[in-house]
């Protein structure tokens, strides 16, 4: 898993942020991705315990082998199950949200922006490998929510609707900043990065709502084609790597987080047919934001240093 690996290697180097930084690290990006999704103030708080959770999901996968082999899996089924338990208990919670504030760091953008960069590269093999990791990892993590969610309604029962919250477009992209710094601190960026972290971010974030209001493969292929020139962009002036900033601002893009969409019908009456139409979405989002990546590193290349 993505932010497994990530956190391997965090701890083969020095740290710039250490375990608790981390903990409210990946509770900030479960309070961000909760203010995206404008679902009830409450839930903010709930969101910022989800990010947790996935922390130590993290951590206790480190510790049990079988877990940790398959983290992604565990993890959305973990959330589903006591995320929509909670729903049944704080009146208007959303549990499709608060999934997505658990897994969001698992969604694999580090290997979708990675085998797209090698494709461009010619590295034909490595890339596509890489893609389809990628899409293998989203699969995982919605089949998981989809079990949790159908253990959770057995044992619990179904919450009552969700509650939605008005969030202005000022306080939209607080949040989203927020997020990105979480998203910063995991990935272990340096600080004097971090300006250029949330600005990548956020255009991404105006680029993909820009195109969403087309539809949702529009908007992440404009939200890919917007972050994968930035990044490029970025790096060509400061002569550093593209995923200093590319990295961090796909966690905005949440590459495969529409699968979620058909948790509640998978798990209800809709059953397989939901099943189907969810993951045909998946795919279709994820493709359209790697086309929007290769047309971005195909206007404006990624910079190598000049001894590779």
């Amino acid at each position: 898993v993505e932010a497994a690996v990530e956190l391997e290697q965090i701890q083969t180097r020095p740290q710039r942020f250490g375990l608790v930084a981390l903990l409210v690290a990946f509770g900030l990006i479960g309070a961000g991705v909760a203010v995206m999704f404008a679902t009830q103030w409450s839930d903010v708080v709930v969101g910022f315990t989800a990010g947790m959770l996935a922390f130590a999901m993290i951590l206790l996968g480190m510790r049990l082998p079988w877990l940790g082999a398959a983290l992604d899996f565990f993890t959305g089924l973990a959330a589903a199950f006591v995320f929509t338990g909670v729903a049944t208990v704080i009146e208007g919670s959303n549990p499709f949200v608060m999934i997505i504030c658990a897994v969001a760091v698992y969604i694999p953008g580090f290997l979708l922006s990675q085998g797209v960069t090698e494709l461009v590269m010619g590295y034909t093999v490595a890339g596509i490998g890489r893609i389809v990791g990628a899409t293998v990892v989203t699969l995982k993590l919605f089949a998981g929510a989809v079990i949790g969610t159908a253990l959770a309604y057995w044992v619990f029962g179904e919450p009552a609707p969700p509650a939605n919250a008005e969030v202005t477009l000022p306080v939209l992209f607080v949040f989203i900043a927020i997020l990105l710094v979480g998203v910063a601190i995991v990935f272990q960026n340096r600080p004097q990065d971090f300006v250029w972290v949330i600005l990548c971010g956020l255009v991404t974030y105006a680029a993909l709502t820009a195109g969403n209001q087309a539809g949702v493969w529009q908007g992440a292929l404009a939200g890919g084609l917007a972050v994968g020139l930035f990044a490029n962009i970025w790096a060509r002036l400061r002569q550093l790597p593209s995923n200093v900033t590319k990295l961090p601002a796909i966690m905005v893009l949440m590459p495969g987080v529409v699968a979620y969409i058909g948790i509640f019908d998978a798990a209800g009456e809709a059953g397989l047919d939901a099943l189907v139409g969810a993951t045909g979405t998946i795919l279709q989002t994820v493709l359209a934001m790697i086309v929007g990546l290769i047309v971005a590193n195909t206007l404006v290349r990624p910079w190598v240093p000049a001894n590779d």
